[in-house]
């Protein structure tokens, strides 16, 4: 509400004359002597120096500019960024600094913390911009002949640069000619571009938001939650009936959000602050049994159900969700031509305003511009957003939604990490915006500056779900100083206010005060006034614009008496009303109003000085128009006032565009989609690449093991031959479509982000998504014009061409069969991805949609006609023929090729002898031609007017699967919803309620003290306490640290000389200190702790590290160190508890009692606040996991209770609220004060989290040091005191974070570069002397310090290390449903579907025992198809932990290969032993004995077995999982050609009989086959001399036969046509147990070798 400038501001814009700068000094109101004469002697020296620039040479001119930016932007000045922001005077601007510091240290921060630069890296020639503010600014003061005397000034400056060639900012011309771009465009700041803009476009609705008693729920288990896992699933009845109670996330929160404000919700963890920003915004998740809400929210007095929500308000979460081929420019030109309702950027009469030149590079797209140079990404705008940093993401979500034309902008928990010169920026823009176009702007955030925070208008402060503050951000401090509580030096204010409502706030409460819990601060609110007025707003059912304006002349403004009457008409209150407005007061936007004042306008409230907003509507004050006069004429001070006026009937009416769901109309929008989709399926080269290597491979190989097979005489087994290829093509191309699986998950993740905000409607996606993931659609030459499509697909068309050339296709009928070929291909590739993408718009997991995908891909091939034919399908499966598309597909590839003019030849011209070998061609079949006869033989068929019709069915399908997928999309979603994990006690202790007994009364005044690991689980545990339980952790060796002159360096890639990242870093590290390695982007602190730690960095390192004196070895370092990564990367399925116990067996000392390894847990998880969640389930994060400060504890205490003697934690504040950052380095601090060393890296910290350390090195860009020594305290008061005696550097301000001061110093920070090398300055400054000579004692202390350290190796036994990890891999499939059970689950359904199809069914004829054989083919290939892929998505998120496992020498690569090669053998059995026993029992197969049945099943196990390690050694030894299913599924394509059954072994050439040797598919299918079919032939009873053709011979030969084939023996059949050998099963299970050992061995070396992460 209010725009802050330092003094600097007004007192150093370099004035002619130090008399002139006195007087401006004098004149300014409220200054303390002390402040006056400051202020005159930093003018006078500034003016002497100007002068004395001025007098010699523009060169020095030019010095004098970057003197005067670098002095004002130290001292923080807002001068310049509201020139830019507003380009218009704010004459009271410095007052208002001024008295803020006069307030004291209560008030410090509050009012008038100093704000910064929006640009912190701006031109030096803009200082004529501050010039011409500076003039302004007195001239607006009244000090005209000043104001003359600075243009005079200034004006000579750039004549006599000009006449010497220079230019004021150092070219030969000035820099504003220069700019172009943004550059251009901001030139005269960012309110005077949106002021151009505004008149260009339509007005924009303003939205009064108002929400009154709303209340969110759910049902949480009262005990801790349990778990499902498999046994729970298949005994319902032991699963633990938990009860539940309803908790409330809100309870009965009432407030508003106004135009042109910009709110700021604060509130600690679970407060619901996500939960208050998703129902605003209309996004909340509400069901029946879980999830309630009730109360209401309006915009404009219109429920959310009459307003299109998706139009009005934007929402950008915390997880952000991007297509990672795009690049962020497109992804923002996306958000952009999807939700901005107006594009003026082309208009002529705008680029004249602007004053754009033609061709310049603004016109475009300006808007876009500005979003990328304010959120800080220019640097990567054409980086694919795959390759940004998680930062980075979160600064493009948030542009992503300022893309489009939305009046309200709801934020939740943005700027957790974030720069503070970059949230500076932000927020500038979300207000100027604001202020601009009246919109409404909500900010959900946990960690702001001053700076930052000060930007903001009101401030809604949750605990518990309830508001315990809401109002103007000036009364927000003052209102809890009334309440007993005060904010201490260098506190936050941010923090404070988060701080103060919960058990940590006694530390700030006044001794004598009443100290609150959460229902006293409920109370205070709810009695006050301010939430009276707040009341009286939102439930008015009238819409009243309420606004703020500061008033810095109380005559440029009259009033008088208005009556105010209720909702229903009746006078209950007169106020004043504003009747005469000076026109000066309206003339130009100015940023110290929320909006533009009316005649009319009714006073509701006043804010004189230093006191509270008075509320005139609800309280007892003095509401006379006279009585207000009054009280402005006397006042001192800023005075602000809240006016209200009713909304207009123009204001209340959207026009049309925000009415509709849909800003683009369906075509132009769907156009628009389908080009992101082109891009994205054009981008992603390493799929297609690989996909295109695939299908060669596949297609040779398909090709040449068909190679051109001759069909004279065209017998049954060279035209099944035929009939073979297209099989195998089409199974090729379905089985692939489960490769898209991955990517269509992460694109409806997206989807569901774009749909919810209105970008595009489903069916507009589904379209899109169908043209471009279609087999056939054709590619583009240009990238970025998709309508030059030329190239068609190469899977289709290599893999097509090759199998049909080289198989020797007809080509008869002038080519006609390979032009239908190749059409039926394309169709069959685009209705398995019109399947997958219809599975993932219905199902939830990746691992469901496998699951059921493998199921129908069954059910397709089983009725496809190929292995059972229409005539003997049992009569309830015989519709699902017709709904096979694979059905219609190889029907139509075999009339295609068979109604050829190759197979034209009548069966009846063959002489009777080859007749006799042509089973096809016998009957009625004699007069019709080969082609027709053999069709007709497979029950297809033969007519050629049939393939329309499949031509027609197919279509049908494709619409079909696109009209499912639309309605999945639709009506079926899977949103995000607040985490449920979480037991009913945890959930309160998360929130930390706190008892009024609980909370101690202090006696005296408190300084902040570090805060308590937990304030949840121990109200009353101070760190103290922390302390004393660190204490009692187990006896460890202490370890000092120190490195000498360390440098690193990366090399780059077509550069002579490599990036120094490190640069002679020295310092040390002793038992019970802690720390801080803190610096500016790119200075290498986080090189400089992996350095340290031992763990792998890029390129080259020098200089030396000791331990105790002697030289560091990393085998025998790593069993003391511990190392917690800001990753924060654990096994999902394994509890807190089994977390810690699993670190602690493994990396404790051998001698270590199981008794005190657990009281050694329970101490590390009480000491880290996490007893109370330590039988919950870790989880995945943002879903359904641990919450963030969760997740960093307990890799804290992962870490800690190996007992390290050196304990490195990597950015412990790294997106984390302060309170918990506070939190988890309060957790170091007292495992520090235990003996231990800690050393940790800090990236934004607040000063309290840097005062808990001991010392601190402070490293600038290039990896220099310019500080190392102790810190000083929670006030850094000697690290702050060391730059601060250094001579040209300011002070820290009053308010100021110390570590923002610190950062800012050395070039980081709003500050961004300096002209002192300050690390020159420490390495000539008495602390680097000092340092040097500890750094000579730690060289020679070798053994003084303690001695060497010795111990290598892995420090627990090997049986324990094997047994631990084995136990956890198998509690992760135990827990694991999605994957486990539903793996289970897949083989009873296709246990069922096969043996209800098969059912019973005799094996008397040539087809029924080709069935018989086909059903054990395919349900041995589903069967661990589905679940070779499945296993590489889950080993790949089991393989981070890995990584980070190794690098502590928890466990050898062989124990996890062996552990999880192991876990997977017991799901491998149940599944298959389900499945076997429905197959067996339905289907009569492995019937006989129990033995048959069980060498049936381990077979099959052992199959299973070798696919899924096959898998597992894929998923370890490529980069990928994409890559790893890809080769899998080339993988089991191969296998499926060349085991014997699809192409007889006889039929294979010669040149690919390897291929069928080393195929596991060859030795399961003779084995299982064997047991299905064998009969002792060779027995008395069956070798009686004509017994092998007559039965009535033998009648005591009980082997089958088979009828229609002269009562042929059907083993004997088997055995000849497949080469079966029923003695050879021994050898097909000793040979698929070495395939299980081969692939076992390659993923261990894989293991070993294959290192994807660097880091370790």
């Amino acid at each position: 509400m209010d725009t802050t400038e330092s003094k600097a501001s007004s007192s150093r814009a370099a004035p002619p004359q130090s008399g002139d700068v006195a007087i401006v000094v004098d004149k300014s109101p409220h200054l303390r002597a002390g402040e006056k004469e400051e202020l005159r002697e930093e003018a006078a020296e500034l003016l002497e120096d100007l002068n004395a620039f001025y007098s010699r040479s523009p060169a020095i001119t030019e010095r004098a500019l970057e003197l005067t930016a670098s002095t004002l932007n130290r001292r923080k000045s807002f001068a310049l960024s509201h020139s830019r922001l507003s380009n218009t005077s704010a004459p009271d601007s410095s007052r208002e600094d001024v008295h803020t510091r006069s307030q004291g240290p209560d008030h410090g921060g509050e009012n008038g913390a100093p704000s910064q630069p929006l640009l912190a890296d701006h031109r030096r020639s803009e200082m004529l911009g501050l010039a011409a503010r500076y003039e302004s600014l007195l001239q607006s003061l009244g000090h005209s002949k000043e104001a003359q005397r600075v243009a005079e000034f200034w004006q000579g400056v750039k004549e006599v640069s000009a006449a010497n060639g220079v230019a004021p900012g150092g070219g030969a011309q000035d820099d504003a000619d220069l700019l172009t771009g943004m550059e251009a465009l901001l030139k005269d700041g960012l309110v005077r571009f949106l002021m151009t803009v505004k008149p260009f476009l339509p007005p924009f609705p303003s939205q009064i938001v108002k929400f009154t008693d709303v209340k969110y729920s759910t049902l949480l288990p009262i005990d801790d939650t349990p778990y499902d896992d498999m046994l729970t699933k298949f005994v319902p009845c032991l699963r633990k009936k938990v009860p539940t109670e309803r908790v409330p996330v809100l309870s009965g929160v009432t407030g508003y959000l106004m135009p042109g404000s910009l709110t700021l919700c604060l509130g600690p963890l679970a407060s619901g602050q996500t939960a208050l920003t998703k129902i605003l915004g209309g996004r909340s998740w509400v069901d029946k049994k879980t999830w309630h809400q009730s109360g209401c929210v309006t915009y404009n007095g219109k429920n959310l159900r009459e307003v299109q929500i998706s139009r009005l308000a934007s929402y950008a979460g915390p997880y952000p969700n991007h297509h990672p081929a795009l690049t962020v420019r497109e992804t923002l030109e996306f958000a952009r031509d999807c939700s901005q309702a107006f594009k003026p950027w082309h208009s002529e009469d705008l680029q004249e305003a602007l004053g754009l030149p033609k061709g310049s590079k603004a016109r475009a797209d300006a808007k876009t511009d500005l979003i990328i140079k304010v959120l800080g990404l220019k640097a990567v705008e054409h980086v694919p957003v795959g390759a940004l940093t998680p930062d980075e993401l979160r600064r493009l979500s948030i542009g992503e939604m300022r893309a489009g034309t939305y009046t309200v902008h709801l934020h939740d928990d943005v700027g957790v990490d974030f720069d503070p010169a970059l949230a500076f920026d932000i927020v500038s823009m979300l207000k100027a915006t604001s202020r601009v176009f009246q919109t409404v702007q909500w900010v959900a955030c946990d960690n702001l500056s001053s700076e930052v925070y000060n930007q903001f208008d009101r401030v809604v402060v949750l605990n518990g779900g309830r508001i315990v503050y809401q109002g103007p951000r000036l009364d927000a401090l003052l209102y809890f100083e009334r309440l007993g509580y005060f904010k201490p030096q260098h506190v936050e204010v941010a923090d404070y206010l988060m701080e103060v409502t919960t058990a940590d706030g006694h530390q700030y409460l006044r001794p004598g005060a009443q100290a609150l819990d959460v229902d006293g601060f409920v109370a205070e609110y709810e009695q006050s006034q301010l939430y009276q007025d707040v009341r009286r707003i939102a439930e008015s059912e009238k819409s009243r614009h309420v606004y703020w304006m500061k008033l810095t002349d109380p005559s440029q403004v009259a009033f008088e008496d208005a009556d105010v009457s209720d909702d229903g008409g009746k006078t209950i209150k007169t106020l004043p009303a504003i009747s005469w407005l000076d026109d000066a007061l309206v003339s130009e936007c100015s940023l110290d109003r929320t909006s533009e004042p009316h005649l009319g306008d009714v006073v509701s409230g006043v804010r004189i000085g230093n006191e509270t907003f008075r509320y005139l509507a609800v309280g007892d004050h003095d509401s006379s128009a006279a009585g207000l006069m009054v009280a402005l004429k006397g006042a001192e001070g800023d005075v602000w006032l809240q006016l209200e006026r009713p909304l207009s009937k123009v204001d209340g009416v959207l026009p049309r565009q925000w009415t509709q769901k849909y800003v683009q109309p369906f075509w132009p929008s769907t156009r628009r989609v389908l080009h992101r989709q082109w891009l994205v399926t054009i981008r992603n080269k390493t799929a297609i690449k690989a996909r295109l290597i695939q299908v060669i491979i596949l297609g040779i190989f398909a090709g040449t093991l068909l190679y051109q097979k001759s069909l004279r005489p065209p017998t049954t087994v060279l035209l099944g031959l035929r009939k073979a290829a297209p099989f195998i093509a089409i199974l090729v191309i379905f089985l692939g479509a489960l490769a898209q699986v991955p990517g269509q998950m992460v694109e409806r993740a997206i989807y569901y982000k774009h749909h919810a905000q209105g970008f595009y409607r489903a069916s507009s996606y589904v379209l899109a998504a169908f043209a471009c993931n279609a087999p056939l659609v054709a590619m583009e030459n240009n990238p970025q014009d998709p309508r030059n499509l030329t190239s068609p697909n190469p899977e289709v068309l290599v893999y097509g061409c090759l199998l049909y050339f080289l198989t020797g296709g007809s080509l008869y009928d002038h080519w006609a069969p390979i032009f239908v070929f190749l059409v039926l291909l394309y169709m069959s590739g685009t209705i398995g991805a019109s399947m997958v993408r219809m599975l993932t718009s219905c199902l939830e997991s990746a691992a469901a949609v496998n699951q059921i995908a493998g199921i129908l891909i069954g059910l397709f091939i089983v009725f496809a006609g190929f292995l059972i034919p229409l005539h003997i399908m049992p009569n309830w499966w015989f519709w699902f023929y017709y709904l096979s598309p694979m059905q219609w597909i190889i029907t139509g590839l075999m009339i295609n090729e068979f109604r050829s003019g190759r197979y034209d030849q009548i069966c009846g011209d063959y002489p009777p002898a080859l007749l006799a070998v042509l089973p096809y061609c016998r009957g009625a079949n004699l007069n019709k031609s080969v082609g027709e006869a053999y069709l007709d033989f497979n029950s297809i068929q033969y007519r050629k007017w049939w393939l329309g019709i499949c031509f027609a069915v197919l279509v049908v399908f494709v619409l079909g699967f696109q009209f499912l997928a639309w309605l999945g999309l639709k009506y079926v979603s899977f949103p995000e919803k607040l985490n449920q994990r979480i037991s009913l006690a945890g959930f309160l202790q998360t929130r930390r309620f706190g008892k009024r007994a609980e909370v101690p009364q202090p006696t005296e005044w408190q300084t902040v003290q570090p805060p308590k690991a937990n304030g949840s689980e121990h109200a009353g545990h101070t760190a103290e306490a922390l302390v004393v339980k660190a204490a009692a952790l187990p006896a460890f060796q202490p370890v000092t640290l120190s490195w000498h002159d360390v440098s690193s360096e990366v090399p780059i890639p077509n550069f002579k000389d490599p990036r120094v990242v490190l640069s002679h870093v020295s310092g040390w590290a002793k038992p019970g200190t802690m720390t801080a390695i803190m610096g500016v982007k790119g200075s290498g602190k986080t090189v400089l702790m992996d350095i340290l730690a031992g763990r792998n960095t890029p390129g080259r390192t020098k200089g030396s590290i000791l331990v105790n004196g002697y030289p560091r070895d990393v085998d025998t370092f790593r069993r003391v160190r511990g190392y917690v990564s800001p990753s924060d990367v654990h096994p999902a399925y394994a509890t807190v508890r089994e977390c810690v116990q699993f670190s602690a067996k493994l990396r404790l000392p051998r001698n270590t009692t199981p008794e005190k390894r657990e009281a050694l847990v329970s101490e590390v998880l009480t000491l880290t606040g996490l007893a109370a969640s330590a039988a919950h389930l870790v989880g995945t994060p943002g879903t359904n996991g641990l919450d963030p400060e969760q997740l960093r504890r307990l890799s804290l205490a992962v870490g800690l209770v190996t007992n390290p003697a050196v304990n490195f934690v990597d950015e412990p504040d790294k997106n984390l609220d302060p309170q918990a950052a506070r939190r988890i380095v309060a957790c170091n601090h007292a495992v520090a004060k235990s003996g231990r060393t800690v050393i940790s890296t800090l990236n934004h910290p607040v000063g309290r989290i840097l005062g808990v350390f001991d010392r601190l090195l402070l490293l600038k860009r290039g990896g220099e040091t310019t500080y190392w020594g102790p810190v000083g305290g929670l006030a850094c008061t000697d690290a702050v005191g060391y730059f601060e005696r250094i001579p040209g550097t300011l002070p820290c301000g009053f308010s100021e974070n110390p570590a923002d001061y610190l950062i800012e110093c050395i070039g980081g920070g709003l500050r961004q570069r300096t002209d002192r090398d300050y690390s020159f300055d420490y390495r000539h400054s008495v602390l680097a002397a000092e340092s040097a000579a500890e750094l000579r004692v730690l060289r020679r202390s070798k053994g003084q310090a303690g001695p060497n350290l010795v111990e290598k190796g892995y420090a627990a036994p090997m049986s324990t290390i094997y047994k631990e990890v084995l136990l956890r891999a198998q509690r992760t499939y135990f827990r694991n449903l999605s994957y486990s059970f539903g793996r289970v689950t897949s083989a009873i359904l296709l246990g069922l579907i096969f043996g209800s199809v098969f059912w019973q069914m005799p094996y008397t004829t040539i087809v029924r025992s080709g069935a018989r054989g086909g059903v054990i083919y395919i349900s041995t290939l589903l069967m661990t198809i589905g679940s070779a892929t499945v296993v590489i998505l889950e080993l790949n998120k089991e393989r981070p932990v890995y990584d980070r496992e190794r690098s502590h020498r928890m466990y050898p690569a062989l124990a996890w290969s062996l552990g999880w090669g192991l876990a997977e053998i017991p799901y491998i059995a149940v599944s298959f032993l389900f499945h076997c026993a429905i197959l067996c029992l339905m289907t009569n197969i492995a019937t006989d004995s129990a033995a048959s049945f069980f060498e049936f099943w381990f077979t099959l196990c052992l199959f299973g077995a070798t696919i899924v390690y096959a898998a597992m050694f894929l998923a370890v030894a490529t980069p990928a999982p994409q890559i790893a299913i890809v080769i899998i599924n080339v993988f089991i394509n191969l296998m499926i050609a060349s085991a014997g059954y699809v192409i007889p072994k006889a039929q294979i050439p010669r040149f690919w009989q390897f291929a069928y040797w080393i195929n596991p598919a060859r030795y399961t299918l003779n084995s299982l086959r064997s047991i299905a079919f064998y009969c002792d032939t060779k027995s008395r009873q069956c070798t009686t001399p004509g017994c092998a053709s007559n039965p009535a011979v033998c009648p005591a030969c009980t082997c089958t036969r088979l009828k229609d084939n002269f009562n042929v023996f059907v083993w004997t059949s088997q055995q000849s046509s497949a080469q079966l050998d029923n003695g050879r099963r021994l050898w097909d299970w000793m040979a698929l147990l070495a395939f299980c050992v081969f692939f076992r061995v390659l993923a261990y070396l894989a293991l070993r070798r294959a290192k994807f992460n660097n880091k370790y």
